[in-house]
Formats: structure tokens, C-alpha cells, sequence
């Protein structure tokens, strides 16, 4: 009593009351009243005393019940203030945030954070915080079980603590220095998505740190249970919100797919449909790649023949390109077909490149390779072809970061599709390339189909050039026989009249007009005969002698027979000879037949005009091989309705012809020679003659001629 009175009351005291405050019989606290002087409380001032107290202890209670009231009021406020912002906001972030401060600023608390459980693993991420010094770093990551947030996250429980330096039960939260705190799992259905805790509440009057109490707890958990809900509700938002945006791109996609697959199959030719694949896939409005390029299988499975490419070598090229052509208010067929056309005409070297390469089908050969024999697609980057692969042609053309996808027809690989974004720089992503197998398996079919159809349209051209063969060689035969029996009855009064003439004319006076008549009647003659050893030529064939023959020193000896007549005639020969091209397997006599008629053709229909004639002989590198030799002159031409029966036997427009000349060129190639000649010609534009002779006739180190016709 003396160090009470002496604490409280400075000045002396000799008198002393104290009256005990009770509440239901639990003492709430004291009433003392005190005198300086010597004085006796009586019973009345005693019970008046107790009174007091009593009534104190009353607006005591009043009090605080009103206090609680008020928080209360304003716990409610709270939560409702976080469920209009649950309820409101979708973002994520933005929630977590408006969490965050709407918790912190309510119970006067130094900081919020609220941390979220990454998915399959078990780290807790700083995801947001409020009302922290802007130099404070607590860690972005939170291994569960260590710190405050990682001991709730374990044991799926409230934490609070008014001494949080002092508590052992937990490493404190690194970076961050604490006083009180309280922390609270946000669960939904039992299962754990983050944490949401609150540090260090503060007196708003004096700004002093004050203990949380259960009440705090309560309110947080029940913060954490919205925010918990929230979340939840946000992440399915999103979750909704991506499955509809990938459900309307892959409608999207396969909307493009259909229109596209329509279009590849509005057509049947193979040169057609790998400009549609192609330029599908480098369209804006299609794919939306920079560069395509396709290789197809050949017929033996031994490599991977280039067949197109559509795109350009320079980002100049590109610019040209995609400025080339509007495309506002035209179909995806229109701008196909323009693209088309536009990547035809601009001559972009890469297409030239491409259709010049051929890789073997062995995987140390690099990855286009690897795509077809593995039969799954590769994403390249900063890609270095093997030393000596044909595969150089990419990385020459810039093809370092791209994507191949094999083209699979009925379970076989029957072609590879490079593509890349050298000028944008677009990343080829899994989806893009996903997309690309489903197009590339749309295309396989479309490609197989076109190949059946073209191998039917060759299958269908031999059967009917058979068939035209077999008509022609019993018409033939039939006017041979004729012919030579009329050769050979015409023959002998023939030689009677030319001999007579000749006699004649050596008898005759030079100058006599007898003498005259008889020269022209043993010239007329000659040409009788002339004509008559052609016939029985024609009729008899005569069946090849091989043996190897310098084809390019036959067409100089051939040259060298017509240098006169191309002087006077002023006809400019150039020629183009490989020398991969120079020895065949064939008979010289019939080659070199074919050579004079065909070049002295050219030259009569230069004869008036002058001109020039161009000889070319090359090595085939298709999948047929062989050898092409093409005889082009820059003379009058050939009328369309002529060519059809131009190696017809007596079909002639020359008046002194016999019409015999391309009907044996013809039978020299194709029956004597298994090959083929055509004739591309129009009236007024000259006259090409092509001939192909089939790779057995190519003479190869050490392998002999081939079986005769």
C-alpha cells in the first residue's frame, strides 16, 4: 500500500478506500478513494463507495460491449469490402493486390503478403505485398516448412504471435523483421493454394505495435477463405477463358485446314497442288511462315528430290513480296492464286536452289534427312549441316532456325516440309508445328492422289501411244509391202530409162536441144531411184547395231557436212553439249541419220530468213535419267493442225519432199532405240525437237550394251 499511494499520490495521505469491482464475482478492478487528513469512513460512505463502484463497473462493460460492436461493424465492413472485390475482379494479380491492402490498412498493420503454392511443386511464390519498405526483400520463393508462411503451408493451420523473434518453433521470414504476426492458410476444399499474413498491427493514435488478438485471427481466416474462393474463381475464369480462346483458334484452324483441303483437292496436277500446299503455308491469311520448301521421296526411296520452294532469299525479297499483293476484301483461294502467280513470275532464288538439291535418304546426311527416316518432325536451331551433306543448300540460304515435318501418305513418308521466319524472327512454337503435321497430313493425301492420277494419265499416254504404235506399224507393214513391191517393179524400167538416157546423152551433141531433154530425163531419173531407196530404207528399218558411240563428235561431223549450206543460207549455229552426255550405247549409222535430217529440216526452214540453230545434248537427272538432245531453229514453224501428223509416212509440205524423213527419226528413236522425240513448234516462232534416249543407252564404266529392241 505505502509504494501505491506513493506512486499515484504524491502528496501526503493519511486516510485510504478502497472498494473492490466486481462483476458476477470476478473483480474487474479497484475503486480507491484517499484523504490528506486523518479522517473515518462510515458505513454509509463505505456502501456509497460500493455503489459507485458498482455503476462503474457497468459503463465499464457498456463500454467495451460498444467497442466490440464497433469492430464488429468494421470486421464486416471489411469482409464485405473483400467480397465486392472478389466478386468484382477477375485478374488475378490485381485481386491478390486489393487483398493485400484492403487486410493490411483494416487492422493497421506495418504489411500484408500473400503467397501462392506453385502448382506441382513445393515452393511458395511471393505473388503480393503491401505497405513494406521499398528496400525490404523478403525471398520471392518459400520452400514449405521453413519461415512462418512455409510452417502454416505444412501443417494447414493458423499462426499468430505477438513475439515473434522469440519463437522457436520457426526460422522468421528472411529479410523481413517482425514483431507480431499472423498468418492463415487459404484452402479451398481442403486443399492448400497459398497464404495470406499480416505483420505487426499498430495503435493508429500512437503508432505504437499492438498485440493481435483471436478476433484478428478470425477475421484474416476469414479473408483468407474469400481470397481462397476468389482465386479459385479467377484461375477458372482464366482456365474458361483460355480453353475458349484455344476452342476458337482450333476452329479457326480447322476452318483454314478445310479451305485449304478444298482447294487441294479442286485439282489434280502435282505442280498445282505443291503451290497451294506451299503458298498456304507462307500466307499471312494461311500458315503465316516466311519460307516453305518441300522435298518429295523419288520412286526407289533412295533420296529426297527438292521440288519446290516458295518464299524469298533476303528480307528484301520479303518486303517486295508481301507488298506485291492487297489483300483486303479477296477469298483465301484468290490470294492463293495471286501468290501463286507472283511467286512464279518474281523468280526468288530460293525455289531454284531447292529444286536442284537431292539428299540421300541416310541419317548422317542431317536432319531433313533424320525427318523422313524417322518419320517425326524436328525443330532446328542455329542448325550447322553435316560436312559434305547436300543440306549445305539450307544453311547457304539462311536456314538456320526452322521446322521439318515429314509427309506420311498411307503409313509411308513420301516427302519432308522445311519451313522458318528468317525475317520476322517468329518462334515456331509446339502448336504451330502440330498444326503443320495436321496440314502436312492433309497435303500427303492430296499429293498421293495427284501422283496416282499423273502415273494414270502416263500409264493411260502409253497404252494409247501402244495402241497408235501398234496401228502405225500395221499400216506400215501393210504399205511396205506395197510400197516395196511398187519400188521394185518401178526399178528395173528405171534403170532401163536412165541407162538409155545417159547413152544419150554421151552420143548427143552437147549443145543439141535432144541432148538437153536427155539430161533432164537421166536427172529426173536419179531422183526416181533416189526416192525408191528410201522407200525400200523405210520399209526394211533395219534392225540397230550397238556399239559406243561419241554422240558430240557425231553432231560436229554432221555440222561440218551442213558448214556451206548455213553460210549461204546465214544460219548461226551455237551449241550446248555436257560431256556427261557425250558416250552411248547405239548404232552410229542410224544416229547419224537422225542428225542429218533433223538438222537439215532446220536449216530449210531458215533457208530464206537466215536464223539461228541451237544444238543442245544433256544428262537427265530426273528419276527417268537418260540423255536429251534438243535441235531449235528460229524458222517458219509448223502449223498446229501439221503437227499432228508430222511422223506420219509421206506426210510432206515441202514440194520436192517424199515425207519419209521424220517418219524414220522417229522409228530410229523409238523402236530402234527405246526413246522418244517430240516437237514443240508454232507458225512464224520456229521448230524444237526433242529426243530422249533412256538411261540404258548411256554408256557407264564397265557395263555392257543393252539387249536390242
Amino acid at each position: 500500500a505505502p509504494s501505491f499511494i506513493s506512486r499515484y499520490c504524491p502528496d501526503p495521505v493519511h486516510s485510504l478506500l478502497c472498494v473492490p469491482m466486481l462483476e458476477d464475482d470476478s473483480l474487474i478492478g479497484v475503486l480507491n478513494l484517499h484523504h490528506h487528513g486523518d479522517r473515518q469512513y462510515s458505513d454509509v460512505e463505505q456502501g456509497f463507495a460500493s455503489f459507485i463502484a458498482s455503476q462503474l463497473v457497468g459503463a465499464i462493460r457498456n463500454a467495451q460491449l460498444q467497442e466490440e460492436i464497433l469492430r464488429g461493424l468494421r470486421d464486416m465492413a471489411t469482409l464485405h469490402r473483400v467480397s465486392q472485390i472478389v466478386s468484382s475482379v477477375l485478374d488475378e494479380d490485381m485481386l491478390l493486390d486489393l487483398i493485400a491492402q484492403t487486410t493490411a490498412e483494416h487492422l493497421h498493420a506495418r504489411g500484408c503478403a500473400l503467397r501462392m503454392l506453385v502448382p506441382m511443386t513445393d515452393q511458395l511464390e511471393l505473388r503480393s505485398m503491401f505497405g513494406f519498405d521499398p528496400h525490404v526483400s523478403p525471398p520471392k520463393y518459400l520452400r514449405v516448412g521453413y519461415g512462418i508462411a512455409g510452417k502454416v503451408a505444412l501443417e494447414m493451420r493458423p499462426f499468430v504471435s505477438n513475439d515473434v523473434e522469440h519463437e522457436e518453433s520457426i526460422a522468421g521470414e528472411v529479410g523481413i523483421p517482425l514483431k507480431s504476426s499472423i498468418c492463415v492458410p487459404m484452402l479451398v476444399k481442403g486443399r492448400l493454394i497459398g497464404t495470406i499474413g499480416v505483420f505487426d498491427r499498430t495503435d493508429p493514435d500512437t503508432g505504437r505495435i499492438v498485440p493481435f488478438d483471436e478476433s484478428d485471427v478470425g477475421l484474416v481466416a476469414s479473408i483468407g477463405a474469400q481470397a481462397a474462393m476468389a482465386i479459385e474463381n479467377a484461375n477458372l475464369f482464366d482456365e474458361a477463358r483460355r480453353l475458349s480462346a484455344e476452342k476458337e483458334l482450333r476452329i479457326k484452324e480447322l476452318s483454314l485446314l478445310l479451305e485449304i483441303t478444298n482447294m487441294m483437292r479442286s485439282t489434280l496436277d502435282l505442280e498445282e497442288i505443291l503451290y497451294i500446299i506451299l503458298t498456304s503455308v507462307t500466307m499471312g491469311q494461311g500458315l503465316g511462315f516466311n519460307r516453305a520448301c518441300l522435298f518429295l521421296v523419288d520412286e526407289n526411296k533412295a533420296f529426297l528430290q527438292g521440288a519446290m520452294a516458295v518464299g524469298p532469299a533476303t528480307a528484301e525479297e520479303a518486303q517486295q513480296s508481301w507488298n506485291a499483293i492487297d489483300p483486303e476484301g479477296k477469298t483465301l483461294a484468290e490470294l492463293v492464286t495471286e501468290y501463286g502467280r507472283y511467286n512464279m513470275s518474281a523468280g526468288f532464288n530460293t525455289d531454284k536452289r531447292i529444286r536442284e538439291t537431292r539428299i540421300p535418304l541416310d541419317p548422317e546426311k542431317g536432319i531433313v534427312a533424320r525427318t523422313a527416316l524417322e518419320r517425326r518432325s524436328f525443330h532446328a536451331v542455329h542448325y550447322s549441316s553435316p560436312e559434305g551433306s547436300e543440306e549445305t543448300v539450307l544453311q547457304e540460304l539462311n536456314f538456320t532456325i526452322f521446322a521439318s515435318i515429314p509427309i506420311v501418305a498411307k503409313d509411308t513418308v513420301i516427302g519432308v516440309i522445311v519451313v522458318d521466319n528468317f525475317v520476322t524472327g517468329e518462334p515456331i512454337t509446339d502448336d504451330l508445328m502440330n498444326f503443320l503435321q495436321l496440314f502436312a497430313n492433309q497435303a500427303a493425301s492430296a499429293i498421293e492422289m495427284a501422283r496416282v492420277y499423273q502415273n494414270l494419265e502416263e500409264t493411260n499416254k502409253r497404252l494409247i501411244d501402244a495402241r497408235d504404235l501398234l496401228v502405225r506399224t500395221k499400216t506400215l507393214a501393210t504399205l511396205g509391202e506395197f510400197s516395196a513391191g511398187v519400188a521394185h517393179e518401178l526399178r528395173n524400167p528405171l534403170v532401163s530409162i536412165g541407162g538409155f538416157a545417159r547413152r544419150l546423152t554421151r552420143m548427143l551433141d552437147a549443145d543439141a536441144k535432144e541432148a538437153k531433154y536427155a539430161r533432164i530425163i537421166a536427172t529426173e531419173v536419179e531422183n526416181l531411184e533416189r526416192i525408191l531407196s528410201q522407200i525400200l530404207e523405210f520399209v526394211s528399218g533395219g534392225r540397230p547395231v550397238r556399239k559406243q558411240v561419241d554422240v558430240l563428235l557425231l553432231l560436229e561431223q554432221v555440222f561440218e557436212l551442213f558448214r556451206e549450206q548455213m553460210r549461204r543460207a546465214g544460219v548461226d549455229l551455237s551449241t550446248d553439249f555436257e560431256e556427261e552426255a557425250r558416250m552411248l550405247w547405239a548404232d552410229e549409222v542410224q544416229l547419224r541419220q537422225l542428225f542429218i535430217n533433223l538438222v537439215k529440216n532446220a536449216i530449210e526452214a531458215m533457208d530464206e530468213t537466215g536464223g539461228a540453230l541451237t544444238v543442245k545434248a544433256i544428262r537427265m537427272r530426273d528419276e527417268t535419267g537418260g540423255v536429251g538432245l534438243e535441235i531449235r531453229d528460229t524458222g517458219c514453224g509448223i502449223d498446229q493442225e501439221d503437227l499432228e501428223r508430222i511422223f506420219d509416212p509421206f506426210f510432206s509440205r515441202k514440194a520436192a519432199g517424199t515425207g519419209l524423213g521424220l517418219s524414220m527419226c522417229s522409228r530410229i528413236v523409238e523402236s530402234n532405240h527405246g526413246g522418244r522425240i517430240f516437237i514443240e513448234s508454232a507458225r512464224g516462232e520456229g521448230t524444237s525437237v526433242l529426243v530422249w534416249l533412256p538411261e540404258e543407252t548411256v554408256v557407264k564404266p564397265d557395263t555392257a550394251p543393252p539387249d536390242p529392241i
